[in-house]
């Protein structure tokens, strides 16, 4: 039993150096040779000179209509790194993401599904990995915080399988607060009555988001202007080039308003009727991910059950997240790795008992992944539309997100059929 162990964690290791290697390859060596622009790390970097200069990481002016909309404590941990030159920096905070993005992924093999060995954990973490591709290559030439919030959202599942609370929960908040879409998971934790993880989640707000820049200027009227410009940036309008913008709503418009320029509808819904359809779509994905019959606790073998019911709830809401959040661009779609990832491992779990319920949601993502290469829209004939990707232009991203959604949704329903 004990070499099955070692030799899985070495495995495991082989798989993160391989990983690692392969970011290094891909992304690394043209950052090491300046060939890459990182147009969010520029926004970053530059909050983190404003903060060492005047305390204040949301006073910068970085460029028109760029704004800063992370909590106070991501400038002041990454501050350091302002010291730097730019390229410097943005070398650091490459490794920074990339490292911390292999360890957590590799973390996440130690949950130990059922029916799950080693093998089959790097087979389906190597197709994750080619899914999100697509989105993958923007984040790391951008230099973006997505696979820094995705590493700690890995980290947060194992800890929180393993019940060690408190660490989940400091994981937790600390993601939250930098991309704040996360916060829709505390509706889990509020439904299940986990009320020892709520008061952890306080309190770590006020010690990671409320008390540091009241501690760092020593002033009530500065630590104020921290938090009023933070806020000012939370609702600072959306960019008017809205092409990136792959939110649920951005989707729902396109198909069905005639206020789009790119005229793709198949229905010219008023805004009025549209309002009621979104919101009404919202209400039910959020009431669908939380609201089921529970299980009964004797049909439960070994607590397998429950953590397989936690991660298919934690991480239709963390889909949520993302697809609802306004500003969300095709980027941001990395985090689907981790659902993907959950709904392959523990599809494959429940082969015997469901033979083609991992197979169909298998080819399911991997035909819709297609659809987010532009070679494939060539070959249908489709290059662009109006000079811009056809896969932006037809929202690919937001219809993949549902559809894994919904398989979650019936992979959680066919692991409650159980008998009495």
């Amino acid at each position: 039993m004990k070499n099955t162990e070692h030799k899985g964690l070495f495995s495991i290791i082989l798989f993160g150096l391989f990983v690692f290697i392969l970011l290094f390859l891909r992304f690394g060596l043209p950052i090491l040779r300046k060939e890459i622009y990182p147009v969010d790390f520029s926004i970053y970097y530059a909050s983190w000179k404003a903060f060492l200069l005047n305390g204040n990481m949301y006073n910068s002016p970085i460029a028109e209509g760029v704004v800063l909309k992370y909590a106070p404590f991501f400038a002041i941990i990454f501050s350091p790194l302002a010291l730097l030159t730019f390229q410097s920096a943005f070398a650091v905070w490459s490794l920074i993401n990339s490292l911390l993005f292999v360890i957590s992924l590799s973390a996440f093999y130690f949950i130990k599904f059922k029916g799950v060995n080693t093998a089959h954990f790097i087979a389906l973490a190597i197709l994750g990995l080619i899914f999100i591709y697509r989105s993958l290559m923007p984040e790391m030439k951008i230099g973006n915080v997505n696979l820094i919030v995705l590493g700690l959202f890995f980290l947060f599942l194992f800890f929180y399988l393993k019940e060690k609370i408190v660490l989940s929960a400091l994981i937790f908040t600390t993601l939250a607060y930098i991309k704040m879409g996360p916060l829709i998971i505390l509706l889990y934790f509020l439904r299940k009555r986990r009320l020892g993880f709520m008061l952890w989640f306080i309190l770590f707000t006020l010690i990671l988001v409320i008390i540091p820049p009241f501690l760092i200027t020593l002033s009530f009227k500065q630590a104020f202007l921290i938090f009023k410009d933070w806020y000012n940036n939370l609702i600072a309008p959306l960019p008017q080039d809205i092409i990136h913008l792959q939110s649920l709503k951005f989707m729902l418009s396109r198909y069905l308003t005639n206020s789009d320029i790119y005229k793709i509808n198949f229905l010219s819904l008023s805004n009025n009727i549209f309002s009621i359809i979104y919101k009404t779509s919202c209400i039910a994905l959020i009431l669908g991910a939380l609201f089921y019959k529970s299980i009964p606790k004797k049909n439960m073998v070994n607590n397998n059950t429950s953590k397989e019911l936690a991660l298919i709830d934690i991480n239709m809401l963390f889909i949520l997240s993302v697809i609802l959040s306004p500003a969300c661009s095709y980027q941001n779609f990395i985090y689907l790795l981790a659902p993907l990832l959950v709904l392959f491992l523990i599809g494959w779990g429940h082969r015997e008992r469901y033979p083609r319920f991992f197979w169909f949601s298998l080819a399911i993502m991997m035909l819709l992944g297609t659809f987010t290469l532009n070679s494939v829209w060539k070959m249908i004939g489709i290059d662009n539309v109006q000079g811009y990707f056809t896969f932006l232009v037809f929202t690919i991203w937001p219809i993949i997100s549902l559809s894994l959604y919904f398989l979650l949704y019936s992979l959680r329903s066919r692991i409650l059929k159980v008998k009495d």
